[in-house]
């Protein structure tokens, strides 16, 4: 794990143009990411928050940013853009008294913003969309994953009334169609018998950072995994579906050398997981 997350900030520090420190400070805790935005250019505003002090971290024209906290302490990140839906996250950098605090790696956040809901009240959004804290067991930081599993029902549904509205909108007109009746080019335009209706695929994250096809309708029941190969990088998704739970893994080999790991089941899209976690998550 070491071993990776330092090739991946030496990577970040090369981007950044020196803004990421190569070694993680006792004083403070290295956090970087990357903004995504909806069918748009990844910028907007990154403000966070600990007590009433306030910073404004400042993002690249990639979406890249990188802060740094202090330990033992609660902050908010708010992701903004015009048009968009805020969302904050809660990072909690509290750690038990004997965590050592240089062997901890930085964290990756990867945050995807989407427009706002027609007609859907999002007060839903002034709480976090995913709470961040330490976990013993890993010796790193993780999201809480009950806690974010309730935010993406919450999304899901909130996706599903916005639909709904916009169905309720278009007029109910009826059709009377004559199958003599000729169209423009000259054609018969005849009543529709028997149409197929596809079934609506849920949003699966189809425009991502890494590319990928849309997952599909329906897996088979366990372990399926997709090999990508593009011309600088090997992307490998793996799909544990377990009854009606589906958890969606990926694997970054580049070209040039190192391997990043992700993690597909959050509203942060994907977020950037050790390695040592994607292997026991997908054995």
């Amino acid at each position: 794990m070491n071993g990776l997350k330092c090739l991946c900030l030496i990577f970040l520090f090369k981007v950044l143009g020196g803004q990421v420190a190569l070694s993680q400070s006792p004083m403070a805790y290295t956090v970087m990411g990357k903004i995504l935005v909806e069918g748009d250019s990844p910028s907007g505003t990154i403000v966070l928050i600990r007590n009433s002090e306030q910073e404004r971290i400042a993002i690249d024209k990639e979406g890249t940013f990188s802060t740094h906290l202090k330990w033992n302490h609660i902050y908010y990140f708010y992701f903004q853009k015009t048009g968009f839906v805020t969302k904050i996250i809660e990072f909690n950098t509290t750690l038990p008294n004997e965590t050592q605090k240089t062997k901890i790696e930085p964290y990756n956040l990867l945050v995807k913003l989407f427009k706002t809901f027609d007609d859907v009240d999002t007060v839903f959004f002034l709480n976090p969309v995913a709470k961040i804290q330490f976990d013993s067991a890993l010796n790193d930081f993780d999201y809480d994953i009950d806690y974010s599993m309730k935010v993406k029902y919450k999304l899901n549904e909130m996706s599903r009334l916005s639909k709904e509205q916009t169905v309720k909108s278009i007029p109910n007109r009826s059709l009377n169609v004559n199958s003599n009746k000729k169209s423009e080019i000259g054609k018969t335009i005849k009543p529709s018998v028997n149409a197929s209706v596809k079934k609506p695929v849920a949003d699966n994250h189809s425009t991502n950072q890494f590319q990928l096809p849309p997952l599909k309708e329906s897996y088979a029941q366990g372990k399926t995994v997709e090999v990508f190969e593009y011309e600088w990088k090997t992307v490998t998704r793996i799909i544990i579906q377990e009854h009606d739970l589906r958890r969606v893994f990926s694997k970054v080999k580049h070209n040039w050398g190192p391997t990043f790991y992700f993690k597909d089941n959050s509203p942060l899209s994907y977020i950037s997981i050790p390695k040592q976690v994607f292997e026991w998550e997908t054995k």
